[in-house]
């Protein structure tokens, strides 16, 4: 069981509004993106 402090710590740690979406480097998205587009399309 966890304490409240563990609880804490680990909602801090996962908060991610004050992200900047713009450091993720765009070429690894594009790939990404093109992947799942592949992976939709052969689910159908």
């Amino acid at each position: 069981m966890q304490t409240r402090k563990e609880k804490k710590e680990k909602n801090e740690h996962e908060h991610f509004v004050g992200d900047d979406p713009t450091k993720f480097p765009s070429e690894d998205m594009e790939d990404l993106a093109k992947k799942a587009i592949k992976k939709f399309k052969s689910l159908q």
